[in-house]
């Protein structure tokens, strides 16, 4: 009778994941079926009725109530166990792809503190309920985001009963994702999912024991694209913060075996757009994209925020190796907020081949970013350089290393053969700036208030000398006074001085032009750039 159940479960679940999966209202069954139909839904719903009540093995069987909400009864963890005697510990494999299509957190590189914890009482990896599991794959989710210590480990072959199989078992050979929550070297608490389980919203389990009025403890794990849950339980409704797919919450009120409803807050669909700040400071993101390239899902999980993948262009590559400047809105900025960070990361195949350095407009303009470390036998370099370096010099405790080159704002590059890293070195870095360029930058005041282009220079000179041509800069007055918004324009092959003269001063708006149309703004024969100053920067200038 039992095997009975189990299969009958079985079918019951994968009823209710095909329900999920369709996502639209539906209309009665008693409205559009003839009455042979009848009779097998009121057969199945008995069954399903005994298996709620009696059956020992777990039954979140998960229905739909409409499109955005998923009703199931959350999963009781199994507290970590070993097996007596000697067992043959679950084989090693890599993670199962359809997780890692489905998982971010499981896409990004590994780090401390990721790698299997430790369970008390069940040494070595003997206690996780998989009959193949992803030694590489483990992942800590949400580090300093959740407030307990929660452990992703993706495999196939997920035991039912949520306990290892002492018996060495091939397992059904299905994706399945387990959760490990508890501090390392504790009793752990343990719930595995399929796939379609996450995806449909029912993979959430028991995961502590009620503390008081606060409730039993809950984690779950949702697909990418998901920012929070809200939950009702109990008569309640909370709202749980998702970081790097997984969540968690106290539920108040609520009793063993008792059905919660969950509803995804999905993420916003307007994406981050770049600062314009931004693309003024790093002359690689006003690249036209490359044409089918895309930032693999490996890079974007490393970076630190939202990322604007539309906007993302490589900046250089060789070895092997592509570099990718990206533009990310911080993760504690307002939805939809404009991405004021760019970050390099390099990327090997469809893997990073490193971390990402992330900094803003103001501080690549000053001093840039810019980081190393190793790469197989030699030394990997990179970042962003201020506007008009053209090389960036490494030394590695205090003895020169060589450089590697800057173009369009972008350092990268591997330093050569026999350079060799240590770690704990002392890594220092130096901009090597471009010989200056012939002309003049033109200063003008296209508005009454005296001296506001002499304003401009000052700061010009005290903020980026080192981008000014060999002319210098000269103040003048535009052929109108009434200019409302201030600008810079430049001539053809000027715009890597343009567009950082314009960041120093916070404009934005930076336009290629004529010598003709330089000369009718008022400029002088020896400008190649001008600056117009309009009623718009009197107030930031004073």
């Amino acid at each position: 009778m039992s095997d009975f159940l189990a299969d009958l479960e079985t079918e019951l679940r994968a009823a209710a994941r095909r329900r999920a999966a369709r996502r639209r209202p539906r209309v009665p069954v008693v409205l559009r079926r003839a009455l042979p139909a009848l009779a097998v839904l009121a057969v199945l719903a008995a069954a399903l009725a005994i298996v709620l009540r009696g059956a020992p093995a777990p039954d979140d069987v998960a229905t739909t109530a409409d499109p955005a909400a998923v009703t199931t009864i959350p999963r009781a963890a199994e507290l970590a166990t070993g097996c007596a005697g000697s067992r043959r510990e679950a084989r090693v494999i890599a993670t199962p792809t359809v997780l890692r299509e489905l998982l971010g957190v499981l896409r990004r590189p590994g780090a401390e503190p990721d790698g299997l914890p430790a369970a008390a009482r069940a040494p070595g990896a003997g206690w996780v309920p998989l009959a193949a599991w992803a030694r590489d794959g483990v992942r800590r989710a949400g580090r300093d985001r959740l407030a307990t210590e929660l452990h992703l480990i993706p495999g196939t072959g997920a035991a039912r009963t949520g306990r290892p199989d002492c018996d060495g078992g091939p397992g059904d050979g299905r994706p399945a994702l387990c959760l490990a929550a508890g501090t390392a070297g504790s009793r752990l608490a343990v719930a595995c999912f399929t796939p379609e389980e996450i995806r449909d919203g029912a993979a959430i389990a028991i995961t502590g024991a009620a503390s008081g009025p606060a409730g039993p403890l809950a984690h779950g794990v949702v697909p990418d694209g998901v920012e929070a849950v809200a939950i009702e339980a109990a008569g309640r409704t909370l709202r749980a913060e998702v970081a790097e797919n997984a969540y968690e919450a106290r539920l108040p009120g609520l009793r063993a075996r008792e059905p919660v409803t969950l509803r995804f807050e999905r993420a916003s669909s307007c994406g981050a757009e770049p600062d314009p700040r931004l693309l003024n400071a790093v002359a690689a993101l006003r690249r036209p994209p490359a044409p089918g390239a895309s930032v693999p899902r490996d890079a974007l999980a490393a970076l630190p925020g939202t990322p604007s993948e539309a906007a993302a262009r490589i900046a250089g590559g060789g070895d092997e190796i592509a570099y990718w400047v990206v533009p990310v809105a911080e993760r504690a900025a307002a939805p939809c907020a404009l991405a004021d960070l760019a970050c390099v990361v390099p990327v090997r195949g469809d893997r990073a081949a490193g971390a990402p350095i992330c900094d803003g407009a103001e501080a690549i303009a000053k001093h840039g970013a810019f980081i190393a470390g190793p790469h197989e036998d030699r030394v990997l370099v990179y970042g962003l350089a201020p506007a008009g370096a053209v090389r960036l010099l490494v030394r590695l405790d205090g003895r020169p290393a060589g450089g590697v080159d800057v173009v369009d704002g972008v350092a990268a590059g591997l330093l050569r053969k026999g350079i060799r890293w240590r770690d704990g070195a002392d890594v220092g870095f130096v901009t090597e700036p471009a010989e200056r360029e012939e002309g003049t930058v033109a200063l003008l005041n296209g508005t009454t208030q005296a001296g506001l282009g002499a304003t401009a220079q000052g700061e010009l000179v005290e903020r980026v000398p080192e981008l000014l041509p060999a002319g210098g800069t000269v103040v003048g007055n535009t052929t109108s006074q009434h200019l409302a918004r201030s600008e810079v324009i430049h001539l053809a092959g000027r715009e890597a001085e343009a567009y950082p003269i314009g960041a120093a001063l916070g404009i934005t708006r930076v336009r290629e032009v004529t010598r003709e149309e330089l000369t009718d703004a008022g400029a002088p024969g020896s400008a190649v750039i001008a600056v117009l100053l309009g009623h718009d920067s009197e107030g930031r200038m004073r």
